[in-house]
């Protein structure tokens, strides 16, 4: 574990180290806003450093914009990064219990040392090891969730590598409960850039559905039922006020693609 004070990616670089998997980079932006890299400048995760469960990158906060909908109790999050998803859903759903899922120690520990993700919750359980690896554990074990975050990638110094996601989203949507939903971070704006597209339409036929977000990011949500009961003004208000997350303005824009 090494500490730095020198300029990388417009920002100060504050931590280095590599495991491996690669390399893992914390940067600080004019001590208000703090990111995690993967050895290349796309911020893997953010953080305001002044309040560190509001949701900094529009594309956390249009996955997890689906909690207007329906307040999750069990979660899955497969791909901790720097903790975004986990804080948020700890510190405004009291009664969810998350599964987190990563491959690499390395990174859960610097998301706890650098961007306050907590370690020791009783609602927070990390699981680390291949997500292939932990479908097949939960599958075996009957788990059952009403949201699945998932948000995985690899990078290396050329730019970042999607995991595929194809050959796994049978044994994905075995673990949704009755009224399940499965939120996919895509980092491009075309969602077409899916691979598991098709699969995803042929398993989740009519409830396949895209969150645009801002033209770098493609947010693909699959349910298990059609989304048809959203929330009225006023529970809007309610719960925007409440989270501080503007949820209608990824919802509004929410469209069925399969």
């Amino acid at each position: 574990m090494k500490n730095y004070l020198m300029k990388k990616y417009g920002g100060e670089l504050i931590f280095q180290e590599s495991d491996e998997h690669g390399v893992i980079e914390v940067v600080d932006y004019k001590k208000v806003l703090r990111s995690l890299h993967f050895g290349n400048e796309t911020q893997q995760s953010g953080m305001y450093l002044y309040d560190s469960t509001r949701l900094l990158h529009p594309y956390t906060q249009a996955m997890l914009s689906v909690t207007a909908l329906q307040e999750p109790e069990r979660v899955l999050v497969l791909g901790v990064g720097g903790g975004s998803l986990i804080k948020f859903l700890l510190h405004h759903f009291h009664s969810a219990v998350i599964d987190a899922v990563d491959l690499r120690q390395a990174v859960i520990n610097v998301a706890h040392e650098y961007f306050d993700m907590p370690m020791n919750n009783y609602r927070l359980s990390f699981h680390v090891t291949d997500f292939r690896n932990y479908l097949i554990a939960a599958n075996n074990q009957r788990r059952l969730y009403d949201l699945i975050l998932i948000d995985l990638f690899s990078a290396d110094e050329d730019g970042n590598i999607i995991i595929g996601l194809d050959e796994h989203i049978k044994s994905i949507k075995s673990l949704l409960g009755d009224n399940g939903m499965m939120a996919i971070n895509i980092l491009d704006g075309n969602i077409d850039a899916l691979s598991c597209l098709n699969e995803l339409k042929t398993l989740f036929a009519g409830t396949v559905y895209e969150i645009p977000v801002d033209g770098v990011n493609t947010i693909a949500l699959a349910t298990k039922n059609v989304l048809n009961d959203f929330p009225s003004e006023v529970e809007f208000q309610y719960y925007e006020t409440k989270h501080m997350l503007s949820a209608r303005k990824f919802l509004d824009h929410l469209c069925r693609i399969g």
